[in-house]
């Protein structure tokens, strides 16, 4: 898989992700939203595993786009829309 679209990938999840969290604010919602966060990126690491994805480059250009969109995307929506 090109890493192109692994970028892509990752930053579509960050921004349904931190939409979420948003909806789901809250102590327990933010508690779920971590645990819903992992949920999502494991599964979809070993997907990417079979298709010859390194855990390296998964990390780079994958987990910390994700995590990096999410958190944008919740501080921006909660500033605007709080």
């Amino acid at each position: 898989m090109d890493i192109k679209i692994v970028v892509i990938l990752h930053t579509c999840l960050g921004l349904l992700m931190g939409w979420i969290s948003l909806i789901l604010s809250g102590l327990i919602g933010n508690l779920f939203t971590g645990l819903l966060a992992l949920a999502v990126a494991i599964p979809l690491k070993y997907g990417l595993e079979r298709a010859k994805v390194e855990t390296k480059s998964w990390i780079g250009n994958g987990l910390i786009i994700y995590l990096f969109v999410w958190f944008v995307t919740w501080t921006y929506l909660y500033n605007v829309l709080r």
